[in-house]
């Protein structure tokens, strides 16, 4: 076991007989993963880490909810640089193409350079990105969460749960549905993403077209507002 002095909310990532964790005191953890023995800890983060570290390129990129994502040295653990992008990230970073992709609480999505920390492009979403963007067959996938962050301090982006398909290259808006919330979308063939509603479960082509398993929720819905009208008009 390895105390970081602080909570931990975050899932762990391994790589090459190491694993990576980050805790609520704002600081990153690379330790041995058999032995436990702390490789290096990087605290520049001035808030907690809620989001997952992602490796890749030889790089750890985390994002904390000052509201900037830090890539450090996978190896040495030092600072390679550190990229502001909004009001929180609670986001998990996906990672593609040299490209780290992530989205905020005050409604953006980035596709930052993973070498340098640069912006590739940006796009403003509906409302609060919460979950961790994925990506699949050149294409980025992200859900907004219309109510996340509503008691926050700082800036959030209130609006309508959603689900957004991007090109991951240029950022251009392939589709959009209303449907999603806290997690992430889920590609698991190249013929449907599926995606958590308030109450459901979704299934889209990747077209962006819904399912019948989309229609029997809005007709679940349907019956269910008409069956509280009967309630409230019976006493």
């Amino acid at each position: 076991s390895y105390d970081t002095g602080s909570r931990v909310n975050t899932s762990a990532a391994y790589s090459k007989g190491r694993l990576f964790i980050a805790n609520n005191g704002g600081s990153v953890y690379s330790l041995n993963a058999r032995t436990g023995k702390l490789a290096w800890k990087g605290s520049q983060a001035t808030e907690f880490f809620y989001a997952a570290p992602a490796v890749a390129y030889g790089r750890v990129f985390i994002g904390s909810t000052d509201g900037t994502m830090y890539a450090y040295g996978q190896r040495s653990g030092r600072l390679l640089w550190a990229k502001r992008l909004g009001s929180y990230v609670y986001s998990s970073a996906a990672i593609f193409d040299k490209k780290v992709y992530a989205g905020t609480y005050d409604g953006k999505l980035f596709a930052l350079d993973a070498a340098t920390g640069d912006v590739r492009w940006k796009r403003g979403m509906p409302s609060a990105v919460h979950a961790a963007p994925v990506v699949m067959n050149g294409l980025v996938y992200a859900a907004t969460c219309a109510t996340c962050g509503s008691a926050a301090s700082r800036s959030v982006k209130t609006g309508k749960d959603s689900t957004t398909a991007f090109n991951a290259f240029n950022g251009r808006k392939v589709w959009f549905t209303a449907a999603g919330k806290y997690a992430s979308p889920i590609v698991a063939d190249r013929k449907r993403v599926y995606l958590t509603g308030r109450s459901f479960i979704y299934a889209l082509e990747q077209s962006g077209s819904r399912t019948k398993a989309a229609r029997r929720e809005r007709r679940a819905a349907r019956v269910a507002a008409r069956r509280a009208r009967r309630v409230q008009a019976g006493g």
